[in-house]
């Protein structure tokens, strides 16, 4: 893909799901149809779950009907049972994602499952959607470490990623669910992934929590990652993770790869107005340096 990098725009699910203010689905809808007009051409728009887990998301159906849908744009849903399956395949959604953590106690915690009962449900889910030819991925969470069973090893990654890679699932994303990660760690984790599985796609998810995202996302593009999830203003989170703090913010990321060389097909401008536009909405600034630094060239006068 040489100096190619897709974007994943997670904040209308990682973002909004971490926020205790309930945006109306209009504004919702406004923000994912600003993004694809930005050049995102690929968002993760909601999460089919119960009321109780997720109520600042509980409109995802009404959401995925009013978006304008373009060809070029794939949409995906975060999901994690058969009910919430379901749900996507009555809804229209062709893509969908699941997540497993690769500790044992963050799946217990999260899903009251073991690593093992959660890859056999895993393991039925794809086998369903497949059937109703749905595009299905999955995320290993707190692959870069977890706060109740600390660091992580490939071969603790491995152990997990194998499995999903047995069950047929081609995009399988190693996520810094924590914000635990280093740059040396993701080179040394994504090299080993895309050496072991050069038929599977690798996508990373990072976490800004220590201020070292960009630099993960860096260490990763260096093995040769070239898809990113990232979350405009920086929003996200995790419940399940003290102190945890949001994704990699879409404005920086674009921002660093452009000075870098790379294309991503996203117009930061654009994205920038987006940011500004969910600083208005939550009424406080975002975990984004370039909304309020500006980009790097605005700064050189000609």
């Amino acid at each position: 893909m040489g100096k190619q990098i897709i974007l994943t725009e997670v904040g209308p699910r990682d973002g909004f799901h971490n926020e205790s203010k309930i945006l109306d689905t209009a504004t919702k809808v406004a923000l994912i149809e600003a993004s694809i007009e930005a050049g995102f051409k690929e968002i993760e728009f909601g999460y089919f779950t119960n009321l109780e887990k997720a109520p600042s998301l509980a409109d995802v159906e009404m959401v995925y009907e009013k978006i304008k849908h373009h060809k070029e744009v794939k949409l995906k849903a975060l999901i994690e049972d058969a009910e919430g399956l379901s749900r996507a395949v009555d809804a229209g959604v062709k893509q969908v994602k699941m997540s497993v953590s690769a500790s044992n106690t963050y799946n217990m915690k999260k899903f009251n499952m073991s690593n093992e009962e959660k890859l056999r449900a895993i393991e039925k889910l794809v086998q369903e959607a497949m059937s109703k030819k749905i595009q299905i991925s999955c995320a290993v969470s707190t692959s870069f470490g977890c706060p109740y069973e600390g660091k992580m090893t490939p071969s603790k990654i491995d152990t997990i990623a194998s499995r999903l890679v047995e069950m047929g699932i081609q995009e399988i994303y190693i996520s810094d669910t924590a914000g635990m990660g280093n740059p040396a760690e993701a080179e040394n984790i994504f090299g080993f992934f895309l050496d072991k599985y050069p038929d599977r796609l690798f996508s990373a998810h990072f976490h800004d929590t220590r201020g070292m995202g960009l630099a993960n996302v860096y260490a990763a593009i260096k093995v040769g990652v070239r898809r990113f999830d990232s979350s405009f203003g920086g929003l996200g989170g995790c419940p399940y993770v003290p102190g945890g703090k949001g994704n990699v913010s879409s404005e920086d990321l674009i921002h660093m790869l452009e000075e870098m060389g790379y294309q991503t097909g996203i117009d930061l401008d654009k994205a920038i107005q987006i940011g500004k536009k969910l600083e208005t909405i939550f009424e406080k600034p975002m975990n984004s340096y370039v909304l309020e630094a500006g980009k790097s060239s605005e700064l050189i006068r000609t």
